[in-house]
């Protein structure tokens, strides 16, 4: 059976008592759920979500559920609140919090900006599940990724790719790759060269030492803006 037939279809016959309990459980509280509208507000619909956590879980999660709203806007429709659950981090739920704002035509909160003005630094590892609208790659270079303590393995080799295409992956506007021809490893200052990856990015290289120039800037903030 697909989820949906469990939850809303007819039940097959002999199944074992507690997991009997346990679907008509859920399914009575997807009946009531069904009934709800997307833009029912958060005012509206709190007090029957704390009671659904209460029955389903605890009053321990229920007092979870009333302080994890209460920074929120009672305003804001149940569908706005399904988009602020399941988005991955902070920037994202304070975009989600801004569209709110904007379609009340309710002030700007400056001090969730200001919180969020920042540069997350993560190991590649760190950035799986996560996103953001412009991601840098620094270091792109044969001995740092993959790392040379990988290079004699080609499963570690593997691995190392796999790690860099989650992180290309995390940008949702823009994502900036970079490698350097000397750099100081270990106190040492090395000649480096392009990791084997660089070629296959699909990207292009340029070289220059001062950073991005107005134009990808402008680029990458043309790309925001339409995300």
């Amino acid at each position: 059976m697909s989820f949906r037939d469990l939850f809303y279809g007819d039940l097959p016959s002999g199944l074992p008592g507690r997991a009997a309990t346990a679907l008509n459980h859920a399914r009575t509280t997807c009946a009531t759920i069904a009934t709800w509208q997307p833009t029912d507000t958060l005012a509206q619909r709190r007090n029957q979500i704390r009671e659904i956590i209460r029955a389903t879980i605890d009053d321990a999660a229920a007092a979870a559920w009333e302080r994890f709203i209460e920074p929120l806007i009672a305003e804001m429709t149940i569908s706005e609140l399904r988009d602020y659950v399941w988005v991955d981090h902070a920037q994202q739920r304070a975009d989600v919090l801004a569209a709110v704002r904007r379609r009340l035509e309710l002030p700007e909160d400056p001090g969730g900006a200001a919180a969020l003005d920042r540069v997350r630094v993560m190991t590649m590892r760190r950035a799986k599940g996560l996103s953001a609208r412009v991601v840098f790659i620094p270091a792109l270079e044969q001995g740092l990724i993959p790392n040379q303590y990988q290079m004699p393995y080609p499963a570690q080799i593997l691995e190392a790719a796999r790690l860099l295409y989650v992180s290309i992956t995390r940008a949702r506007a823009a994502c900036i790759m970079s490698f350097a021809w000397r750099r100081l490893v270990f106190g040492e200052s090395r000649q480096q060269r392009p990791s084997g990856f660089a070629g296959q990015t699909g990207g292009a290289f340029v070289d220059g030492n001062e950073g991005l120039t107005a134009e990808p800037v402008a680029q990458i903030m043309q790309s925001i803006d339409d995300l």
